[in-house]
């Protein structure tokens, strides 16, 4: 049985986009109070009684303690006023004209979320993944010549600035 006064969210955790998501609003304060539940087939979360395994994995649910099971739209909503840094914005979401485009987008956002999970997926098996890219990416070094000979010292921004003052 669910406990009514705990908020519970459920989420893919096999899909690399849904798990980045997931990691992100866990940063932020209130995360505490929630129970993140990985309903994937790896993951160890529980299921609501009420939630089918299929529509679960299809869609973002949360269990709120006071409005029940939502889904789509409704739960990020939910989600967002349950996180103070983001409880202005569930506020306003969840407003009529509002909650109906969040869905809307959320249904679109649904037809491509296959394509983006497999460029996630392969993107992150990739030889050059992003641990490794990284460093390559921000090891910024500038040659110097001096007398005909090549040197590659360590980028210096405050030394590139006065050089050119």
């Amino acid at each position: 049985m669910i406990n009514q006064n705990t908020n519970r969210v459920y989420y893919d955790g096999s899909c690399p986009l849904c798990s980045l998501e997931i990691n992100f609003y866990k940063k932020f304060a209130g995360s505490d109070k929630i129970i993140w539940e990985d309903i994937s087939p790896t993951g160890k979360g529980k299921l609501h009684p009420d939630l089918n395994p299929k529509i679960a994995m299809k869609r973002f649910h949360i269990f709120n303690g006071e409005k029940g099971l939502l889904s789509g739209a409704a739960a990020f909503t939910a989600l967002w006023t349950l996180l103070p840094a983001f409880r202005v914005y569930g506020i306003i979401a969840q407003k009529k004209p509002i909650i109906y485009l969040l869905e809307f987008f959320y249904l679109i956002f649904l037809l491509v979320r296959p394509l983006l999970q497999r460029l996630l997926k392969n993107t992150a098996s990739h030889p050059q993944s992003k641990k490794e890219l990284w460093p390559a990416i921000h090891h910024k070094t500038h040659k110097i010549v001096v007398n005909e000979i090549h040197v590659e010292r360590p980028y210096n921004k405050a030394q590139h600035l006065f050089f050119y003052l």
